[in-house]
């Protein structure tokens, strides 16, 4: 009888642990392939906190030479678009310590490309970051790949998410809605699978283009979306070959905000992009030349400001 009850207790231990032991291997079959659900409403993204002025909204863009690194900051709640190169990776961190951040609450890569995802394992290795979303990775060949690949399970493995992003995907920073507008992964050059993210706040709209061409921006026109904009970040540095024309006839932004390098080899930004930009009327702003630019959200209204004074 005794020894019924010890192999009966025996063969349930053995089918606990072999549900567990199945369970954990689905569970890393899931991140390791990338299947775990996306979700297209992830309100829930962020989490009120005070390490941060909360009377402080404000879109910084970074002077990160010929690289691109912007924060959004409201209610306490920070969320970094891209994040520079390698070797730039401890100029981000110092500035983000010198302004009180403690935690990073996402970071949305644009696309894979290292003056966008550089810095990235520097910033989860000194700051926790909540949550990630990323372009597909499942075809991309890019040698950012592997970079991208280790520093998104250190943020698994330190508790936090990771989202593939998808087109309406929208989440809360503070009283800033972050929306991915349009998003073309089928297209053949990684700047043209740049993520198109808008930031709005009480109707001002700010606009991200990555490093789109004018490829991925005909795209966006030809699905008819809204891209009309206050705000514009330039696409792929003031590169020629983005912000067409047609493209600023519905964007139609007040201000537009460069993000280059001073005296950078590739001539960044183009005469005939800035020519563009003239012609629309649009206000533009330049790393190279303002430093960091900072836009500051009040209500309904908003203002801009520049780490350097330009003279005329």
């Amino acid at each position: 009888m005794k020894e019924k009850t010890v192999k009966a207790i025996q063969s349930k231990l053995i089918y606990i642990i072999s549900c567990v032991l199945i369970f954990a291997l689905f569970v890393m079959v899931l991140a390791v392939f990338d299947l775990l659900p996306t979700q297209n409403e992830i309100k829930d993204f962020f989490s009120y906190r005070k390490e941060l002025d909360p009377q402080k909204d404000f879109i910084k863009v970074f002077d990160s030479g010929e690289a691109e690194s912007i924060m959004i900051c409201s209610n306490g709640e920070v969320v970094l678009i891209d994040t520079g190169l390698y070797e730039n990776r401890l100029d981000l961190t110092s500035e983000l310590w010198d302004m009180g951040v403690k935690r990073i609450d996402a970071v949305f890569l644009s696309h894979i490309h290292d003056d966008h995802v550089g810095g990235l394992p520097n910033l989860v290795e000194n700051f926790y970051v909540k949550n990630l979303v990323l372009p597909d990775l499942k075809d991309c060949t890019e040698d950012s790949l592997f970079t991208v690949q280790k520093a998104r399970n250190d943020v698994l493995n330190s508790g936090g998410n990771s989202y593939t992003a998808v087109q309406g995907m929208s989440a809360n920073c503070g009283d800033f809605e972050i929306t991915v507008l349009g998003y073309y992964s089928n297209l053949k050059e990684e700047n043209d699978r740049s993520l198109f993210l808008m930031a709005e706040y009480n109707g001002i709209k700010f606009l991200f283009t990555g490093d789109a061409s004018k490829t991925a921006e005909k795209k966006l026109i030809d699905d008819n979306i809204n891209f009309d904009c206050d705000i514009l970040k330039v696409g792929h540095h003031g590169s020629g070959s983005s912000t067409s024309d047609e493209f600023l006839k519905i964007a139609t932004p007040e201000y537009s905000v460069i993000s280059c390098g001073y005296k950078n080899q590739y001539s960044h930004p183009n005469e005939a992009l800035l020519e563009r930009l003239e012609k629309a009327k649009s206000q533009i702003y330049r790393t190279d030349l303002h430093g960091d630019v900072t836009f500051h959200f009040y209500e309904n209204q908003y203002t801009v400001s520049a780490e350097k004074l330009i003279l005329n």
